[in-house]
């Protein structure tokens, strides 16, 4: 919509209380631009005071050595600082400038050897650090803070090292970080605006990261609520720290598979609730902790989350390890051994890491599968999973839980995945049983369904049985006794 109809709508007129300008305020303006356009055209000779300066791109650089604040204190008599007698050894010598680059190396933690000579480029980075270093006598220009080289040492280090294409950088301003860091606060709130809600997977993962979800073949994608890494370490650690206080445990073990399958995914479902009754019922009120850190994110998600989480994806495909390794490895390597600039980074930073990449370079998933195999082996054969007859009277609230999570494993029938023998309820996940059945269910698959519709499926299954016992042996004398009573 142009401004002419949103007047006529309004009924308004731009500036229409604004005082005019008088004669002598416009001919203050016209004079101010006119010194103002003078003072960009100024000639080289009307700057330069040494004779050898040359035009430089901006007017921020075009400084001489004999008005410059950085060099007077040092010029003594000479007409041009390039003409004092220490000049040529301290800036242009190539052996003291590779001794200076190898010193700057040594400040700067850089690791690897010194090139044997020097290109012409880092001869001139090193040239003018050179020059700084000689004119404030080593001391510090302070954080944030550069200053103009005179023109006239510019061009004689040019000169000296020249670039093939002359394409040369030339003087930067420092980024004012104080100013970034008053827009930091503002800056996360808006971003948190802007993003609330949006579940993306991170473009590396995709190879056509312009595409969309749907393009990409995974509409359903979901933030997953567990790291099994982290979290299995860190619950390790807990139970390390908390166990010595409490009765010795016997340790129970997850079956670490490439593929999965239904048995697999009820024998997850299974270890995971009962190393949770056998932790409350051990340890109960930790001792050496509290129970927010014992029993916190990572116990609820190692319980609850990964069960879940198998069953649409292997967990090994969410473990992001070695990726981080390898990002780690490119940050310190990006901070450490480039010049922070941009166009230069990215190739430095890969390049020296794929040199220190080896063809023997042990690989952190294949290490870590040699060990859970060796340990594994020293464990006794893993049985079908059982549940005595106590854990219905004494857990019975979560012991219906568990079940209700696991309700299409019921739904097939007495004697497929389950028997109920009086005593003790066994589920059929060992090694020697099937890894499949007839009867289902299915494995799903996080391409086509998410965690959300997986839970809504198995609350649907679950609500029928319990709605229709009689249609299925589910609810296994759902009131088998008062001390195995169920809730419904």
């Amino acid at each position: 919509m142009e401004n002419g109809s949103i007047q006529n709508q309004m009924g308004l007129v731009a500036y229409n209380f604004e005082p005019e300008l008088t004669v002598q305020e416009l001919e203050d303006r016209n004079r101010a631009a006119l010194a103002s356009s003078e003072a960009v055209v100024q000639t080289l000779d009307e700057w330069c005071e040494c004779g050898n300066c040359q035009e430089m791109p901006s007017l921020e650089e075009n400084v001489c050595c004999r008005v410059s604040d950085l060099v007077l204190p040092n010029l003594e008599d000479h007409n041009c600082i390039t003409m004092h007698h220490s000049y040529d050894t301290l800036i242009l010598n190539s052996d003291v400038l590779a001794l200076a680059y190898i010193q700057m190396m040594m400040y700067k933690g850089q690791q690897g050897r010194a090139p044997e000579e020097l290109s012409n480029r880092q001869s001139r980075l090193v040239a003018y650090r050179q020059f700084i270093c000689w004119m404030l006598k080593g001391e510090k220009l302070g954080k944030g803070r550069r200053v103009v080289i005179p023109s006239c040492v510019v061009k004689d280090i040019r000169d000296s090292f020249p670039e093939n294409n002359n394409d040369y950088t030339g003087f930067q301003a420092a980024i004012d970080v104080r100013e970034l860091l008053k827009t930091k606060a503002r800056l996360q709130e808006e971003m948190s605006d802007l993003l609330h809600g949006i579940s993306r997977p991170p473009a590396l993962l995709l190879h056509y990261p312009e595409n969309s979800l749907t393009e990409s073949n995974v509409s359903c994608y979901e933030e997953l609520p567990c790291e099994p890494q982290h979290d299995i370490s860190n619950v390790v650690q807990n139970i390390i720290q908390e166990l010595p206080h409490h009765v010795k445990l016997k340790s129970t073990k997850l079956d670490s598979v490439e593929r999965r399958t239904p048995r697999q995914i009820l024998r997850l479902y299974n270890q995971t609730f009962l190393f949770a009754v056998l932790s409350t019922s051990i340890i109960g009120i930790p001792v050496k902790m509290t129970q927010r850190k014992f029993y916190g994110s990572h116990f609820h998600s190692l319980v609850v989350h990964l069960p879940e989480i198998y069953r649409i994806i292997n967990k090994k495909s969410i473990l992001a390890e070695q990726e981080e390794r390898t990002f780690g490895s490119l940050g310190r390597l990006a901070e450490g051994t480039t010049n922070r600039k941009p166009g230069w980074i990215v190739d430095n930073t890969i390049l020296r890491f794929n040199c220190q990449q080896t063809d023997n370079r042990i690989c952190s998933f294949s290490k870590q599968n040699s060990v859970i195999s060796q340990q594994s082996k020293l464990l006794s054969k893993r049985e079908n999973t059982i549940f005595p007859k106590e854990i219905f009277g004494i857990k019975s609230s979560l012991f219906q839980s568990h079940l209700e999570r696991i309700a299409d494993y019921l739904i097939p029938g007495y004697n497929i995945w389950w028997h109920y023998n009086g005593t003790e309820l066994v589920f059929h996940d060992s090694v020697d049983e099937p890894e499949f059945r007839m009867q289902g269910p299915d494995t799903a698959n996080f391409r086509s369904t998410s965690l959300k519709k997986e839970r809504a499926i198995i609350d649907d299954i679950w609500q029928t049985s319990v709605d229709k016992p009689a249609s299925s042996e589910l609810v296994f004398h759902y009131c088998m006794s008062k001390q195995g009573k169920m809730e419904n």
